[in-house]
């Protein structure tokens, strides 16, 4: 929001001219979002936590100064951005890909046959598992950093790109036809293998105006993403390091396409519902203020917004407060929750993702070193672990066939763990990562951490394929069940111990050295032969 403050000849606006002024603001940004989700009950979803926060700061305008409102967008703006942006290379996410598909179907059923031409293609990095595996996943982040960017600045700002697997990226052309989508795409191939010395395969298909979008969400669209993933394998069993287009793949090679059932756009929308209150029913605004006053700075957005929301309620006149913080509160509140939600969760799987890690990961090791020595000692583990051969899954059962296998990892890591004190995390394609608490055994706490590796190690060797099973059939995807059930599922784990004699001599131990430690021991079990797990 631009805004124009007094210099020193105090010529700038009046506070209440411009509280005024960004209420009109918001009323505006609130009455187009309603318009929007009017249009798609999808879209209301995907709207309601932006919606109900711009709604409530509206209301609370006249409670806050002009920088705190100003303070307040802004941090709306952190959070949506979170939600919609890969926390490692900065592109956006597959979330962000599934709003996409979302209002280009709504598009497409307004425009029918007058919708410009685009193509949806997928990018995949040629032999990255060796990159991680041989030189560590620092350098294979680095990679993906580089290669989004590249991305990113040869092809037009009108072109979205997202990032919707480890080393793997979509892209959205738009209003482009195949041909057009084949000279932009052979520029991405080159740039990058002369930027990075790496290769890279591409598919993309091309959406026919005249195809028919039918009612049922983003079918139509995720067939299509679904098309230019087949014909991303097309070109990397042609020898890789080349562009194919599905129009030009064989009879044969397009009989592989498996459309996407419905069921599964109707089931990814649930995530998106309101998650329950953060905030207790008899506390009142004031009382919520001076909790969230007590917080450690910075603060993050979240807690911000939490506090000039609370700030606000509190300056409520007597007789209106009770109503007013009994309808604004537990609204602000559940938009609240739901954005943390999204901004920490996986897309696919539903685990906490990469932000989280590194947040946690971070709080932990300051909890560690805080310990008081002459309490009972506790550690924490740091584990690495990546599930072996998805790019065979991949191949063999199609990316529906290796999703379906990731969240039955995740399922079962989080039956596995223990409440409360352990937490998985995934990363990105088939990389995830736990951080569980140690308390000693009489041998210290190698012992408990072997048993520990060992039982989650068991626990996806021997529960993994069943699981898939049962996420393929919950999906409706019932003719992959044979193709999962010859598939083997195992994963190796690198780990490493964190204890106040493992901290330096200014007692501290910094996240990516703990991370890196992790990682060495996941490299060398994998030279070792997978299905491990190793210690350091």
């Amino acid at each position: 929001m631009n805004s124009e403050r007094g210099g020193g000849g105090g010529g700038g606006r009046k506070p209440e001219t411009h509280a005024e002024e960004t209420r009109v603001l918001l009323e505006t940004m609130v009455s187009d979002i309603q318009a929007r989700c009017a249009q798609n009950e999808a879209e209301a979803f995907k709207e309601l936590p932006r919606y109900t926060l711009l709604m409530e700061l509206g209301r609370c305008v006249k409670y806050l100064t002009p920088p705190e409102v100003e303070t307040a967008i802004s941090c709306m703006a952190q959070l949506e951005s979170q939600v919609v942006t890969d926390a490692l290379t900065g592109v956006a996410n597959r979330r962000a890909l599934d709003l996409t598909l979302h209002r280009l179907t709504s598009a497409l059923k307004r425009e029918k046959e007058q919708h410009p031409p685009f193509v949806f293609a997928i990018v995949d990095i040629d032999f990255f598992k060796k990159v991680n595996n041989v030189q560590g996943h620092d350098v294979g982040d680095q990679l993906l950093t580089q290669v989004a960017a590249i991305i990113s600045d040869t092809l037009r700002p009108s072109d979205r790109v997202y990032r919707i697997g480890g080393e793997e990226f979509a892209i959205v052309l738009s209003n482009t036809n195949s041909q057009q989508a084949g000279i932009a795409l052979e520029r991405v191939r080159q740039a990058i293998a002369e930027q990075t010395q790496q290769t890279v395969s591409i598919g993309y298909s091309q959406y026919q105006p005249s195809q028919k979008v039918t009612d049922e969400d983003n079918h139509n669209l995720e067939i299509l993403l679904n098309e230019a993933d087949l014909a991303m394998y097309g070109a990397k069993n042609s020898g890789r390091n080349r562009l194919a287009d599905y129009a030009l793949l064989t009879a044969e090679q397009k009989m592989l396409v498996k459309p996407t059932p419905v069921e599964i756009a109707k089931k990814d929308l649930t995530h998106h519902k309101p998650w329950p209150n953060l905030v207790l029913p008899d506390q009142t605004g004031a009382e919520i203020y001076q909790k969230y006053q007590q917080i450690e700075q910075p603060f993050g957005a979240i807690s911000t917004l939490q506090v000039l929301f609370c700030k606000a309620l509190s300056q409520v006149p007597a007789d209106q407060f009770v109503n007013e913080q009994a309808e604004q509160l537990p609204q602000i509140s559940a938009a609240l929750a739901l954005f943390e939600k999204l901004s920490d969760t996986d897309e696919l799987t539903q685990l906490l993702n990469r932000r989280a890690f590194t947040r946690d990961l971070a709080a932990q090791l300051s909890e560690i070193t805080r310990q008081n020595p002459e309490q009972t000692k506790k550690a924490l583990l740091v584990i690495i672990c990546d599930l072996d051969n998805l790019t065979k899954l991949n191949t063999d059962c199609g990316h529906l066939g290796a999703d379906a296998v990731l969240r039955a990892v995740a399922n079962i890591l989080k039956k596995s763990l223990r409440t409360g004190t352990d937490k998985p995390y995934r990363f990105g394609g088939d990389e995830m990562a736990i951080l569980a608490e140690l308390s000693p055994s009489a041998n210290g706490f190698a012992e408990n951490s072997m048993v520990f590796l060992e039982r989650c190690r068991q626990a996806i060797l021997t529960e993994a394929q069943t699981e898939a099973q049962k996420v393929l059939l919950s999906l409706g995807l019932t003719e992959l069940k044979e193709k999962i059930a010859q598939a083997t599922i195992t994963m190796t784990f690198g780990a490493t111990i964190v204890e106040q004699s493992s901290l330096n001599s200014e007692k501290r131990l910094e996240p990516d050295t703990v991370f890196q430690q992790a990682d060495t021991a996941l490299r060398e079990a994998k030279l070792e032969g997978k299905n491990r797990f190793k210690l350091v």
